[in-house]
């Protein structure tokens, strides 16, 4: 999974991608947060061994 994502604010902005995994043996996993300086685009990735449940992306101003 792929996540593309872009800072509008003026100051840094630390982004996570977080995904939770369908199998219950499939480990759901939290992503390092990367920080997006102003008005920068960042990408982020994270997988499953088979389907994602649902995934969700955080950030910290």
């Amino acid at each position: 999974m792929t996540a593309d994502c872009r800072n509008p604010y003026p100051e840094p902005d630390h982004v996570g991608l977080h995904i939770e995994c369908e199998r219950w043996w499939d480990l759901d996993t939290d992503g390092a947060r990367v920080e997006a300086g102003p008005a920068q685009n960042v990408r982020l990735t994270g997988r499953c061994w088979k389907e994602v449940r649902s995934a969700w992306i955080t950030h910290q101003r």
